[in-house]
């Protein structure tokens, strides 16, 4: 038993030593952690300058009467990424403006029938051909109005009223709204032709020539026009005549006494390839009633312009907060490229800076301190300058915020209770954190710092009491940056901590459990085996081995008779008490399927030299317990001079 609880405190003292040098030789010193934070989602976002120039393209198309080309430009609008909010309104838009179209061109062509109806005086027609064509107008009003909603609808959601009248983004939205009265001028001028076409044949026919010189030109560039007007071959002077530009009120002239009108009117700067030109009378005042509407054929003008390709080179990663470069170069082409043109730039159609820029640039851009990280659009736009088109281009900004390393050496070995002494320096790809929070903790111990411009940090943390012995325990880091570039940080290591405390006092416990629980039982067992009553046999008993055993208790028992006192009964004791000492040694009982012999032959070598006496004297007692054989004093002489010599050997062993 003595050896048994020494072994127990040197296992013990091997274990606590082990540890400590194992979390001496830790690998958690001089190391850098750094931690990817998972990126944040990124906006859905559009483009609206490249929309409302979009759909200023598409209205163009619309006022030159080719519906197929409306419809195909608004089926493959390129803004998938339209907002939630202005998916309806989008949607309202593009099949208003589609519906529009084919109005407009199905009206203009019954116009075009109702006059030729009215020259043949064939009246009747002309009246039921005038009621649909109004109809056709009423329902294109409904079809405008539902435009115009829409748009102000996007217009509201983009708070284009906040925007600088001097901006892209307005003057784009602006041509929008603009495209729209001129197609309420045009529907307006529709209805005041067909109000105007004779119902009877007291109406005079009038007719109404108009041409244009040149008519191929650039866009600012002046065109002249002229024409005539006639009624039965007779001119009419001083007449009022419009000049319509793709069905829209453009300017106007006067008919001269010959009946003769002439003009110069600029190419508007439209950026579009061609336009087409008319010339409109009707009657009013006097004429109306005795001279009937006349237009004139279209003309078409091609024009001319120049465009640009513009090109961005944009960052890997921009930072909120922080500036970025952008380069950027405009390509022209065959064409002569102008000294400089004005670029506004927009982060998610967010008005930022607007530069001048050559035709090879480079700008720096900030990031607003409060972008969301995840993609952006970033939006470069030049707008028309004279004979050069506007030229609107977006590229991708990858918004991230620089993720903090930290660099720190920590102790090897944390002695509780105590403190324990935190330094290190925080940086990133960006450069060091200056005035970063860092806050730490371990079990019921914080401690926290601001650091230092070169974003080094030291502090000392004091370690109170806490249950348990000794183990890993987690350092918790909680950095939380000042700049809007720098994400924050939350990081884990482990410490190897000792109780000095508790493990003391543990290893104390058990240090005097090791000397005095072994006293004790020492003392116990062997009182008892001491005081114990001497055994008696039976006269003649004849047990199998198997039965003896059986019946054992502790340490062994036999069918003895313990008030007998002759030769038989003491060495039967001094069996019993070797067998108690053998059992105390090696824990084990007498196992029922044993013979005394080998019992005794299976643990010889816990004796060692002395195997032999306890063989001797196991055969003695074999032989008292399964014969009639009556011990003589000699017999137990012998027996006495073995158990001595057993005792002895077991007395090597502290027992």
């Amino acid at each position: 038993m003595k050896t048994l609880f020494r072994s127990l405190k040197k296992a013990l003292l091997i274990t606590i030593t082990v540890a400590l040098v194992l979390a001496t030789l830790s690998p958690l010193t001089a190391h850098a952690i750094e931690i990817h934070e998972d990126p944040e989602q990124a906006r859905v976002i559009f483009n609206a300058i490249s929309l409302f120039r979009y759909y200023s393209d598409s209205l163009d198309l619309l006022l030159k009467k080719v519906p197929d080309e409306v419809e195909a430009r608004l089926k493959k609008m390129p803004f998938a990424n339209v907002p939630e909010g202005l998916s309806r309104a989008t949607g309202v838009f593009a099949s208003s403006s589609t519906n529009l179209s084919y109005l407009v061109f199905d009206i203009d062509r019954a116009i075009t029938k109702l006059m030729s109806l009215a020259r043949q005086s064939r009246f009747d027609e002309a009246a039921e051909f005038t009621e649909k064509i109004l109809a056709s107008i009423v329902d294109s009003e409904i079809r405008l109005n539902e435009m115009e909603q829409a748009i102000s609808t996007i217009g509201r959601e983009l708070r284009i009223s906040s925007a600088s009248p001097e901006t892209d983004l307005r003057r784009s939205f602006d041509e929008v709204t603009d495209r729209i009265e001129k197609i309420r001028a045009m529907l307006a001028a529709y209805r005041e032709l067909v109000a105007n076409i004779p119902a009877e044949r007291q109406s005079k026919q009038t007719q109404l020539t108009f041409n244009i010189v040149p008519a191929t030109a650039f866009v600012g560039d002046a065109i002249a026009f002229e024409g005539e007007l006639t009624s039965e071959k007779r001119t009419l002077a001083s007449r009022d005549i419009v000049i319509l530009l793709d069905s829209s009120e453009y300017a106007a002239a006067r008919t001269d006494g010959a009946g003769h009108f002439a003009g110069t009117l600029p190419v508007p700067y439209r950026y579009q390839p061609e336009m087409e030109l008319q010339a409109l009378y009707y009657p009013k005042d006097g004429d109306a009633g005795i001279y009937s509407a006349a237009l004139s054929p279209g003309v078409k003008l091609k024009v001319l312009f120049y465009e640009a390709l513009l090109k961005l080179d944009v960052p890997a990663k921009s930072y909120p907060g922080l500036e970025t470069i952008i380069n950027g170069r405009f390509d022209y082409g065959q064409a002569t490229a102008p000294a400089e043109r004005t670029v506004e730039i927009y982060l998610d159609d967010g008005f930022l800076s607007r530069i001048t820029a050559q035709e090879n640039f480079s700008t720096i851009v900030k990031i607003p301190p409060e972008t969301l990280t995840g993609k952006h659009t970033v939006t470069f736009s030049a707008g028309p300058l004279k004979r050069y088109a506007p030229v609107t281009v977006s590229a991708t900004l990858n918004v991230t915020k620089a993720v903090p390393v930290l660099v720190t050496d920590l102790p090897g070995l944390v002695i509780i209770p105590g403190s324990m002494n935190l330094n290190g320096r925080l940086s990133s790809e960006i450069g060091a954190l200056g005035g970063a929070s860092v806050k730490m903790k371990l079990g019921g111990s914080e401690a926290a710092a601001i650091t230092s411009v070169d974003g080094s940090f030291d502090v000392r943390m004091a370690m109170g009491l806490h249950p348990g012995l000794a183990g890993w325990q987690s350092l918790e880091w909680e950095i939380t940056p000042q700049e809007p570039w720098h994400a924050p940080l939350s990081i884990t290591g482990n410490l190897f901590t000792v109780n000095v405390i508790n493990s003391g006092s543990f290893i104390v416990i058990i240090a005097l459990l090791g000397v005095y629980l072994p006293r004790q039982l020492r003392k116990k067992f062997g009182l008892e085996m001491q005081v114990g009553r001497k055994p008696a046999v039976s006269p003649h008993p004849t047990p199998s081995p198997q039965t003896a055993a059986t019946n054992s208790q502790t340490p062994v028992a036999f069918a003895i008779d313990e008030a007998s006192q002759g030769p038989r009964g003491r060495i039967l004791g001094l069996y019993r008490l070797v067998l108690g000492l053998l059992q105390r040694l090696t824990k084990t009982l007498l196992p029922p399927q044993q013979t005394l012999r080998e019992f005794a032959d299976s643990h010889s070598k816990a004796l060692g030299p002395f195997a032999r006496h306890f063989l001797e004297l196991s055969r003695t007692v074999e032989r008292l317990l399964y014969s009639r054989h009556q011990p003589t004093e000699e017999e137990v002489r012998k027996s006495e001079q073995l158990t001595h010599d057993i005792r002895e050997a077991f007395k090597g062993e502290g027992i």
